[in-house]
């Protein structure tokens, strides 16, 4: 049984390359989600298929409790946008350039040592993040 586990532990590794991979946990719901993120900085790691041969997959987001928000991208370059929870508790974003400027709506899911997005257009899980209080990373 042990090394079953440890052969799907490594083979989701490599699929995906990181431990990240535990299926989604359960979704938070509004008041834990603005609890969880409002006034403080996401790291973040894309699980896009798209971005599977970028060398570096992560970015920032900085999410003012006005509603607002800054991201750094995987270049560094600096976007900004507006959140909200939407009525059925998803944390919708929309940024001025990022995406195209495209509203999108994801479910919060609770991972245990960190928190998935899950994308209620195709049910995939499009990032993970850990949260950080404030903005240490000093996102305008």
């Amino acid at each position: 049984m042990i090394r079953v586990t440890l052969a799907i532990t490594l083979i989701l590794i490599a699929v995906t390359g990181t431990a990240h991979a535990a299926q989604p946990g359960p979704a938070l719901n509004a008041g834990q989600i603005e609890q969880l993120i409002a006034g403080n900085t996401l790291h973040s790691e894309t699980r896009l298929a798209r971005f599977e041969r970028e060398e570096v997959r992560t970015f920032t987001i900085y999410v003012k409790a006005d509603g607002t928000l800054t991201i750094r991208n995987f270049e560094g370059n600096i976007d900004t946008g507006e959140w909200e929870i939407a009525a059925q508790g998803e944390f919708c974003n929309q940024y001025r350039q990022t995406r195209r400027g495209m509203r999108k709506c994801y479910q919060v899911l609770d991972a245990g040592d960190h928190y998935q997005l899950l994308d209620l257009d195709n049910s995939q899980v499009t990032s993970v993040f850990t949260v950080s209080a404030g903005n240490p990373e000093r996102l305008p």
